[in-house]
């Protein structure tokens, strides 16, 4: 899929990347190693707030943490277009982390 067509996707879905989270600790929050991109675990920020808190079952219903496994996704997309450049460099997802 080229990254014409990853935007256009992204798109259809009412999906637009944000600026990445900054780290709020002592890591980093994405690396490269060689062809290998690693994102620490991300949570669900729009801007600098944080969503959504909790468990689900608990705190939180199953519809809102399928909502924040969204942002999740979506800033960790981002961190990863941020330091590649583009999307259309990924060629697979090995793991995906959220909290």
């Amino acid at each position: 899929m080229s990254q014409t067509a990853i935007a256009e996707r992204l798109q259809q879905l009412g999906i637009q990347l944000p600026s990445p989270p900054a780290a709020v600790g002592s890591y980093v929050p994405v690396v490269r190693f060689g062809n290998v991109v690693v994102t620490s675990g991300q949570l669900p920020f729009i801007g600098k707030e944080l969503v959504f808190q909790g468990k689900v079952g608990g705190k939180l219903s199953e519809e809102e943490g399928g909502h924040a496994a969204k942002l999740c996704v979506i800033n960790a997309l981002a961190q990863v277009q941020a330091l590649v450049g583009s999307l259309d460099k990924v060629v697979r997802v090995v793991r995906l982390e959220g909290y």
